[in-house]
């Protein structure tokens, strides 16, 4: 089945019900258009600007909030208290609600509009369990998945962590609950490691681990259908604690699908067969949607890293590289999954990043301590910018400057950019400067 046959299949199960998009990037929304139906986008950052009617945070604060540290469900400030107004009221007309991820504002609108919402996306407290990694890691080692050796304990003064630290390399510390690089660290001595234990989890659990320096981190967007079968969507590596993009050690920075096919074509099959268990495992469990893996890549070993139980920041990407091939991308088969429909392929992750186009993309975080502003638009030679705020828009510290989607690849491990790359993002850079409020 082709893209534009997939989307008019879902297009006639919605009926003449609206598309409510909800999400933290409102750019993210763009890959629903085909849809051809009335959508609405409420975002927190980068409005989708693509004429439909759309609510976004940023445009109504002026700040650019750090996403992987923010949370609407706990902003009662009153511009967020009027965007869960406005989203909300949405709710009472005839619509069908698609989320990046849920939250306890759709649950809770949703529960209160039974008779006009579709749901397009779990429950938020079924949703929630997915996000407890140390749960997600122990489930799937049962089902013979190899994993990161995780070591859990409930203080870092632990012996088995200071064991852990004696050794020749650094250790990992995160907390059961993390995204983005927030949440982990990389930790090279007792006083970094001091500095990590002031600060709890609220989880009441620790989770540490060796540092694995020679190991490539890769990602998956896929899609997991009714019965448990599995659609794999835009594959990468990932580009991970770049200093010039991130200021987090191991913080997310972008994602290179040129590079991953030149994996060992062993590791490419294990990470076949690795997200295709992961998505039986969430099936069985009631699971259905979009979701991503991310795993190490050593030589020609696959370790499970996380599961993202969600659309991913480079998801909007990956629905470009199916949508030059004709392809029903990620948010079509999440779509389809939730109205009962099957997968469209079976396209294995071999052959589709071989097939998948080569380019990247590199997300550039505020390194700063103080909130920057956009003062000019970047020229960038072989990129474009994506995401971009206003020049109005407060950006705040560790909140993100922009994406540049580079034709071709980008790195070689997914710990350095090429050159000519790293110039693009110093250069990018250089338009923000120091805000003054």
């Amino acid at each position: 089945m082709n893209a534009r046959r997939r989307w008019q299949r879902i297009r006639e199960l919605l009926g003449d019900r609206d598309l409510i998009y909800v999400g933290p990037r409102g750019e993210d929304a763009l890959p629903l258009l085909p849809l051809g139906s009335q959508e609405y986008v409420f975002s927190l950052i980068a409005p989708a600007e693509s004429g439909a009617p759309e609510t976004c945070l940023e445009m109504a604060t002026g700040v650019r909030v750090d996403l992987n540290d923010y949370s609407l469900d706990d902003d009662w400030s009153p511009p967020a208290s009027q965007f869960r107004a406005a989203l909300l009221a949405r709710f009472s007309e005839s619509c069908a609600v698609i989320p990046y991820s849920p939250s306890r504002t759709i649950s809770r609108g949703w529960l209160t509009a039974r008779d006009t919402v579709l749901p397009l996306g779990l429950f938020y407290e079924h949703q929630a369990c997915f996000d407890y990694k140390p749960w997600v890691e122990s489930e799937l080692g049962n089902w013979g998945v190899a994993t990161i050796p995780w070591t859990y304990v409930h203080s870092l003064s632990s012996s088995r962590v200071t064991e852990l630290l004696g050794g020749d390399s650094p250790v990992v510390v995160r907390w059961p609950r993390s995204r983005g690089g927030a949440g982990i660290w990389l930790i090279r001595d007792r006083e970094e490691l001091a500095g990590v234990a002031e600060q709890s989890p609220g989880e009441g659990l620790f989770c540490v681990t060796p540092y694995f320096a020679s190991a490539i981190s890769v990602n998956v967007n896929a899609c997991v259908f009714p019965g448990g079968s599995v659609s794999i969507h835009g594959s990468s590596v990932q580009l991970v604690g770049i200093e010039i993009c991130t200021p987090r050690p191991l913080g997310y920075a972008g994602n290179d699908f040129a590079t991953i096919a030149e994996l060992p074509p062993k590791a490419l099959c294990s990470l076949d067969m690795l997200t295709r268990t992961v998505g039986a495992w969430l099936s069985r469990h009631g699971y259905l949607g979009a979701f991503g893996v991310d795993a190490l890549v050593i030589e020609d070993r696959v370790l499970f890293v996380e599961l993202n139980p969600r659309f991913q920041a480079s998801s909007a990407v990956a629905s470009r590289l199916d949508d030059a091939r004709d392809r029903p991308d990620q948010y079509s088969d999440h779509i389809a999954a939730f109205l009962g429909l099957g997968a469209s392929d079976q396209l294995t992750l071999t052959e589709l990043v071989k097939e998948q186009e080569a380019v990247s993309q590199v997300m550039l975080y505020n390194s700063g301590e103080e909130p920057v502003n956009l003062q000019q638009r970047p020229e960038l030679a072989g990129g474009e910018a994506r995401l971009l705020p206003a020049s109005g828009v407060f950006v705040e510290p560790r909140g993100l400057l922009a994406a540049i989607l580079w034709k071709g690849r980008v790195t070689e491990t997914g710990g350095e950019l090429r050159e000519e790359v790293g110039a693009a993002v110093g250069n990018l850079r250089e338009s923000f400067s120091r805000a003054e409020r």
